[in-house]
């Protein structure tokens, strides 16, 4: 049997980040224009909300969150409460910022999963008009219980895409 794709939204300038909830049945992602939107399977539609930031990259629920979730916006990781449905979200916590060491100034987050412990992995990439020309200077990062950034993985272009196999023991 051939699998269907089928287009879920209109509209989106770069769709990004997408992660399924198995629980609700939904598709959570971005719009990297400041848009997170949420994809119900059982009834077909489509919720967004804007965030207070130019660039957004990635939405991650909160284990046992209850309608919080691990937003990247710009420099920044924050929880946002969003229950799905409206159109407003309201920060919980700012958890850090990028930027603060002179190889991370010019990065943004740029992508995020969690692997199969909970873990918050996340990549950075410079920000620049002239992306390709520029020095891989992203990296990749996990988030520790103190909510201070670790680097993993330093001299990375882009961080996109992640994925983490079934064994847990592959990222991708």
């Amino acid at each position: 049997m051939a699998h269907i794709i089928e287009r879920v939204t209109e509209g989106c300038v770069l769709g990004e980040g997408p992660h399924w909830d198995v629980n609700t049945q939904s598709l959570y992602f971005v719009d990297i224009m400041g848009i997170i939107l949420k994809y119900t399977a059982a009834t077909k539609t489509v919720t967004k909300a804007s965030v207070p930031s130019k660039h957004v990259s990635f939405i991650v629920p909160v284990a046992n969150g209850n309608n919080q979730f691990i937003v990247s916006w710009d420099k920044e990781l924050v929880i946002i409460s969003w229950d799905g449905e409206s159109d407003n979200i309201s920060i919980v916590e700012r958890l850090c910022t990028i930027g603060s060491t002179p190889e991370t100034t010019d990065n943004e987050f740029n992508d995020g999963k969690c692997d199969s412990s909970g873990r918050l992995w996340a990549g950075t990439h410079v920000i620049a008009s002239e992306f390709f020309k520029t020095q891989p200077l992203g990296g990749l990062y996990t988030l520790d219980s103190k909510r201070q950034l670790i680097r993993q993985v330093d001299k990375i272009r882009i961080a996109n895409g992640l994925a983490f196999n079934d064994q847990a023991k592959k990222m991708y």
